[in-house]
């Protein structure tokens, strides 16, 4: 019978111990991609700039195949606020959208 390599069946990962998750800085990201990608921006088109690439990262990281669940209803309560600081007429738009492919 062969001998067991102990080495090869030992966990690196320790158990019991807690995990820290933390959430995306995306507010950070999106003033860097502003600021490279759109410098001549000001006011309201800039914040609306950054506030599509932010929906558009949250879309990305919901779809990526190691979201779990609970990830993707955080990522999913994040599009939903950002959609929200929108203008009037650009929310309405985006709901809309986000309900149709949520379906």
């Amino acid at each position: 019978m062969a001998a067991i390599n102990e080495s090869a069946i030992h966990c690196p990962v320790s158990v019991g111990l807690p995990h820290r998750l933390a959430r995306p800085r995306l507010d950070l990201w999106s003033v860097n991609l502003s600021e490279d990608q759109a410098p001549e921006l000001m006011g309201r088109a800039r914040w609306d700039f950054e506030r599509e690439a932010r929906i558009s990262q949250l879309g990305f990281l919901a779809q990526s195949f190691a979201a779990t669940p609970l990830w993707r209803r955080v990522y999913k309560a994040e599009i939903y606020r950002e959609i929200r600081a929108r203008s009037e007429d650009r929310r309405v738009a985006m709901e809309l959208a986000l309900l149709e492919a949520m379906r």
